[in-house]
């Protein structure tokens, strides 16, 4: 058995722009098929197939027997920057603006079911997590379904700030009854625990 290790020299081989590529086709809107608009009535041209193919919301939309299916037109409930990002993301798995908006991509990537845009908001929202945010991103996680962001949350809760969060404003705002049960058990969890061992 010969075996020949031979060394490629991949220095001369271009960069991979599969997503500036698709980033371009966005912004020029060159064959586009169908048109997205924002809350505002900003208009998108966009393609169905990379709709379709990043989002089951979307792919929904095209479909069936929608008038979205007939019209080529999909109006969105996001404002126009927002709806701009998601955009962008759906096309180029990039997202420029989500450390400046985490929590409207968030709230955008839930309804659109972009698991991996929603991920990269949990990440920022827990990097801006501070005694005063922390019961407001607690609820956004609540209604967002955000199980990671809202596990961090309560071990930042947990970890010594809970009497701190209960002299902030966001505290004094908490109409939830659910919410207030849900960090006392966690935070007496391992008290519990403890007591029984």
């Amino acid at each position: 058995m010969v075996s020949n290790d031979i060394k490629v020299d991949r220095s001369n081989i271009p960069e991979a722009q599969l997503s500036n590529d698709f980033e371009n086709l966005l912004n020029n809107g060159l064959f586009s098929d169908v048109t997205i608009k924002s809350v505002e009535q900003i208009e998108y041209k966009v393609h169905k197939a990379v709709l379709a193919s990043r989002s089951a919301v979307l792919k929904a939309h095209f479909e069936h027997n929608t008038t979205e299916c007939f019209t080529n037109v999909l109006e969105s409930p996001l404002e126009s920057d927002v709806l701009r990002e998601v955009l962008t993301f759906i096309y180029s798995d990039k997202a420029p603006r989500v450390d400046e908006i985490p929590e409207k991509l968030l709230a955008a990537a839930d309804y659109y079911q972009l698991s991996r845009l929603k991920s990269l908001c949990e990440e920022a929202l827990h990097k801006k997590l501070t005694v005063e945010n922390a019961i407001e991103t607690l609820q956004l996680a609540d209604l967002h379904s955000a199980n990671v962001l809202k596990q961090l949350t309560l071990e930042f809760i947990k970890d010594g700030q809970a009497k701190l969060i209960t002299k902030t404003e966001g505290w004094a705002k908490v109409k939830s009854v659910e919410l207030i049960k849900r960090i006392y058990e966690y935070i007496m969890a391992d008290d519990i625990d403890t007591d029984i061992k």
